[in-house]
């Protein structure tokens, strides 16, 4: 027994040092690997495809928010077009209220 005691030891250092090595690897071991690979593979692709939809997500608010700006930017042109023409409207009837009363004076003063 106690020659075999040393063998058995010198047989766990050799065990050992392939091991630490990566001489030979038991079928758990690269099945663990490989699931761990797997599962690396598909959090990239997961974490990508979040990463796309957060992008998309910002170009939609993005272009949302040019869209609002865009069509402020219409009403308020619209808002100053029209306030424009009432100002124009306003002066036109003034102008005509003034022949007007021109005329009256002209008529009286003829009469």
């Amino acid at each position: 027994q106690q020659t075999h005691q040393p063998q058995q030891q010198q047989q766990r250092q050799q065990r050992a040092a392939r091991v630490s090595s990566g001489l030979k690897r038991s079928k758990f071991v690269v099945d663990m690997e490989r699931r761990a690979e797997k599962q690396r593979h598909v959090h990239e692709k997961r974490k990508a495809l979040q990463r796309q939809r957060e992008e998309q997500r910002q170009q939609e608010k993005q272009e949302a928010e040019e869209a609002k700006r865009l069509a402020e930017e219409e009403e308020q042109a619209r808002f100053l077009a029209e306030r424009r023409e009432r100002g124009r409207e306003e002066q036109r009837k003034r102008a005509q209220r003034l022949v007007r009363l021109a005329q009256d004076r002209e008529m009286w003063r003829q009469a």
